[in-house]
């Protein structure tokens, strides 16, 4: 996945249950992760150390479609990672390139 430095660019988020939130983590690295606290407590990832980036809610077909913006920051690539908040399972690890262009 590709997304540009200083603009807005979209997510979208499929295989979420639907009417429920899909939690999006970020990290510089892979690894294993666990989360520490809230619904999904115990949930394992494959990344860390991570932070929340987001809560999405999806829609009645379980999609998340989101426009954010992804200011100029020092960094090319970062590590995304979604977690299904209805049933607690994680999504794969997904690289992420930034660019300027």
């Amino acid at each position: 996945m590709v997304l540009l430095k200083n603009t807005h660019n979209s997510i979208f988020i499929t295989g979420v249950t639907p009417d429920n939130k899909a939690a999006v983590y970020w990290s510089f690295k892979k690894g294993n992760g666990v989360i520490g606290g809230g619904k999904c407590v115990g949930t394992e990832l494959g990344i860390k150390p991570f932070a929340l980036l987001a809560k999405l809610k999806a829609n009645g077909n379980g999609v998340v479609n989101k426009v954010f913006y992804v200011p100029s920051v020092g960094v090319s690539r970062v590590f995304l990672q979604v977690v299904d908040m209805g049933n607690c399972l994680p999504g794969p690890v997904q690289r992420v390139i930034l660019r300027n262009d």
